[in-house]
């Protein structure tokens, strides 16, 4: 017998990314953000959530090879591709090489696109402060249990036949 909550469960989750999907509150609260820099508030509007968040995990590392990104974004190549040449058209990003290994393409934020990190940051971090308000008043094993289990939601893979 199906537990009767995995009906519940499962749409939910199916809500929650949905909304995300519709609406893009990411985006709309960076745009807000910014609302005293126009020239970033356009930035972030042409650009996706998946350039954003390339944005982001540029800013993690000194260098970034571009060879790397594809296991660090968890996004294709061919889609990292397309990713880097749009950045670096809107002057987001920009490639270089270094002397010691020219044949190695690597990039680095321009200063919008810093302030595009530095306002995605600012949104993980109220973000995680939401979620500690929510968290608050459960105990931390059912938290633990929590985790455990969105982990393994996250982890299901669906079978299909040829």
């Amino acid at each position: 017998m199906i537990q009767p909550h995995a009906k519940t469960l499962v749409q939910q989750v199916g809500r929650l990314l949905d909304h995300d999907t519709t609406y893009d509150n990411e985006k709309i609260w960076m745009i807000a953000q910014s609302k005293n820099d126009p020239g970033l508030q356009q930035a972030i509007k042409g650009l996706s959530t998946a350039d954003i968040h390339v944005i982001a995990r540029i800013t993690q590392s000194d260098q970034v090879r571009i060879k790397s990104l594809p296991e660090l974004t968890k996004l294709s190549q061919p889609t990292i591709s397309r990713t880097i040449t749009k950045l670096e058209q809107r002057n987001l990003l920009e490639k270089y090489r270094t002397v010691k290994n020219d044949k190695e393409i690597l990039v680095r934020l321009t200063p919008t696109g810093k302030a595009i990190a530095t306002t995605h940051s600012q949104l993980d971090a109220e973000i995680e402060r939401q979620v500690a308000e929510l968290l608050a008043p459960y105990p931390q094993e059912e938290i633990t249990d929590f985790i455990t289990l969105i982990g393994k939601l996250a982890a299901i893979d669906v079978p299909y036949q040829n």
